[in-house]
């Protein structure tokens, strides 16, 4: 498991209320140095895009039905995440996708 990215995921979507992202980048900077800062926060965005291009895999599903399949994708093409990375990436497509 790759428990660095892992934890750097739950703590940028810690805070979920409107406007998580600038809250989630002021957490990574606050609990990491600023170079492994950056190099996680541009591993989480690209991760953030993935999850997004996966989602539209399923929009002939609803909603609820469409944020579970995000989830199983992500946890087969994704392993080496966290249950709660994956779980707060599955959380990211779903509030985008409301």
């Amino acid at each position: 498991m790759n428990e660095q990215l892992s934890s750097a995921i739950a703590i940028y979507f810690s805070d979920r209320r409107g406007m998580f992202w600038e809250r989630g980048e002021k957490a990574l900077f606050a609990a990491y140095q600023a170079a492994v800062a950056s190099e996680l926060l541009s591993r989480i965005e690209n991760l953030k895009d993935r999850t997004l291009s996966i989602g539209n895999r399923f929009r002939h599903l609803g909603y609820d039905a469409a944020a579970d399949a995000v989830e199983e994708a992500l946890r087969e093409e994704r392993p080496e995440l966290s249950n709660e990375a994956i779980e707060s990436l599955a959380w990211y497509w779903s509030y985008c996708s409301r």
